[in-house]
């Protein structure tokens, strides 16, 4: 478990005045493991190096800016502290940015391998629609067909039913005709 001490603490370990650690939070706080709760801040023992790292890096005559890359270019992590409604989470940036690159690779895998497929059931789509427009010309086709012969066949029952009905009202002439006129035929 980390041994947590308060700026008064961490100042007699280090021998750093704590107005000095206090301006090293407000500079250099993403470098240290640290939480607040209330108004007071407690370090995390492993920062310990890091703050009379801090130091040695303003008695060699550099900035802030220069202080920070030059903690950055050693290793040492950026933590950030996320405030949750009930604690505080400190996060190591290059882990959580390592981390974060590690799960882009793995979803940029699983979109091309998603997009892949998604081609190959447009791909399959497209020659099931193809085959489904070949069965339905064929339908038409013979359909028409039917249609056609069906056409063809009631014209010819038609003109049957003509021929028979011609043939039945001249035989029904016929037996109307007297017995002269069947023998004289006029």
């Amino acid at each position: 478990m980390k041994k947590w001490l308060t700026i008064n603490e961490l100042a007699e370990e280090t021998g750093v005045p704590h107005q000095t650690i206090r301006r090293y939070i407000s500079n250099h706080s993403h470098h240290l493991v640290m939480r607040k709760e209330h108004k007071s801040y407690f370090i995390s023992e492993e920062s310990i190096d890091t703050v009379l790292r801090i130091r040695e890096l303003y008695a060699e005559g550099k900035n802030i800016k220069e202080v920070d890359t030059t903690l950055a270019n050693m290793g040492i992590p950026m933590n950030i502290t996320v405030e949750d409604d009930e604690k505080q989470v400190s996060i190591n940036m290059g882990e959580a940015l390592v981390q974060l690159q590690k799960d882009m690779d793995e979803q940029k895998k699983f979109n091309e391998k998603l997009l892949e497929t998604i081609q190959a059931q447009n791909e399959n789509m497209s020659k099931q629609q193809e085959y489904m427009n070949k069965q339905q010309e064929y339908i038409s086709h013979t359909l028409e067909k039917r249609d056609q012969k069906l056409i063809e066949v009631l014209k010819e029952s038609m003109e049957a039913r003509k021929q028979i009905a011609a043939s039945e009202e001249k035989e029904e002439k016929e037996i109307k005709k007297g017995f002269w006129q069947k023998l004289f035929k006029f």
